[in-house]
């Protein structure tokens, strides 16, 4: 695993969702996160089967062109299968943002920012059940796993 800053997360997590993915194939919770080949529009290319709901969700972790449905939203699916699994909680907020400051030719614009809550379940399978993870970020599934890492303890607040 390639080393990254951890304080770029608050900002960017999306472009470090290899690197959560691999300390979430760590996390002791009872599933399997694994490397693996995935299908992205035709061909196989370079992944992750992240297992929820007796199922294997193949994620493409590289932010490209449909990062959004490859990516960012089989992590959502993936994690939100997993806390149900485990009578967990999740609870996401969304935030209207104002990029003031867009790179030169394109006009200020609004979007969406994340806020999400994760707290273990009653059947999380470690000592760390009703822990609570937080993280904001810009695309749900990522700022999801963001905060399921940080309830489990793997990465700081």
């Amino acid at each position: 695993m390639d080393d990254f800053d951890i304080s770029t997360l608050e900002r960017a997590p999306e472009f470090h969702l290899d690197q959560l993915l691999e300390l979430l194939a760590t996390v002791p919770d009872g599933f399997t996160t694994q490397r693996t080949e995935v299908w992205v529009s035709g061909k196989q290319e370079a992944g992750w089967d992240v297992t929820a709901g007796g199922y294997f969700i193949g994620v493409q972790p590289e932010y490209k062109c449909g990062f959004a449905e490859e990516g960012d939203g089989k992590v959502l699916t993936a994690l939100v299968g997993r806390l149900a699994e485990t009578k967990g909680q999740v609870t996401i907020a969304t935030t209207p943002k104002f990029a003031d400051a867009p790179p030169a030719g394109i006009e200020p614009y609004f979007y969406v920012g994340w806020r999400v809550g994760v707290k273990l379940g009653e059947e999380a399978r470690s000592p760390r059940r009703h822990k609570i993870g937080i993280a904001f970020g810009d695309m749900p599934g990522t700022t999801l796993l963001l905060a399921y890492l940080r309830a489990w303890g793997v990465v700081e607040a």
